[in-house]
């Protein structure tokens, strides 16, 4: 399942170490198994794992491939459970808010893109640590509900443009607005869809390295497919409190990592 550069005619993989290949295979086979078994985890470990160690903005371009084959082949399941009046306002708000993600990736250069990806994965992290801490207190109506979802839905499209992570803010204000469980889950799933099939038809008409894009997308596809039948296996097997620790767990160790990495990099340039 190792990932090792290839070169064709029209484009050719960047120099890596073999190590950080499988870096990849790893991250992209573990967050697709806890996305099958919890409904979250490919767009939030992956995208951050490949700019990493891809070391190009094409990594997101990467990430949104990935998410959007497993969106697919997951939501057929799920249709019943979509929380329709939701996914509308997420669907519209996504779709107006990607263009100031593709602008805000295109001002960004590559440490910068890591810094945000570490900030952003940081605080998706410390926001899992709050809802379990805060577990009893969710699910309510709050008077200001009005306006929560449409807000996340225009950052959720800034999140899938320039991150292909659309779903943390989005599940937030589903929860706040006191949706259920099942039905966020499912709506997510929808609008994974519809979020990255535009976030990849934005960056095509943007201007993207084809060659590079398809030849990872493709050999990453195998560790997503088997990650995506491990989890479906664990699922019933382990318990959603220690899937959930492993998620917070990749998430901070992620983090800390995009923090790290960049801030060599900036005091390497200093």
């Amino acid at each position: 399942m190792g990932l090792k550069p290839s070169y064709h005619a029209r484009t050719c993989y960047y120099s890596m170490p073999e190590l950080d290949w499988i870096i990849a295979n790893g991250a992209v086979l573990l967050a697709a198994a806890l996305q099958a078994a919890t409904g979250v985890g490919l767009g939030l470990i992956v995208g951050p794992a490949l700019i990493l160690v891809m070391g190009s903005k094409s990594a997101i371009q990467v990430a949104i491939i990935l998410n959007l084959g497993l969106s697919i082949l997951l939501l057929p399941g799920e249709t019943k459970e979509i929380h329709w009046p939701s996914l509308k306002i997420l669907v519209l708000g996504t779709v107006i808010g990607m263009p100031v993600g593709l602008l805000l990736i295109s001002m960004l250069d590559l440490t910068g893109l890591k810094l945000f990806a570490a900030i952003t994965v940081s605080l998706c992290g410390v926001q899992l640590i709050h809802s379990r801490y805060k577990h009893n207190t969710t699910g309510t109506v709050r008077e200001a509900g009005a306006l929560t979802l449409p807000g996340a839905s225009f950052a959720s499209g800034i999140m899938a443009s320039s991150l292909a992570m659309p779903g943390p803010v989005a599940m937030w204000a589903m929860a706040r607005k006191g949706v259920k469980a099942q039905q966020i889950r499912a709506t997510l799933r929808g609008l994974f869809v519809v979020s990255y099939a535009l976030a990849l038809l934005a960056h095509a008409l943007r201007g993207m390295d084809w060659g590079l894009v398809i030849d990872a997308s493709v050999d990453l596809g195998i560790a997503l497919v088997a990650g995506t039948a491990i989890g479906f296996f664990i699922k019933r097997r382990l318990s959603e409190r220690l899937l959930n620790n492993l998620l917070l767990g990749l998430l901070l160790i992620m983090g800390l990592t995009l923090f790290a990495n960049s801030l060599m990099e900036i005091l390497g340039d200093a």
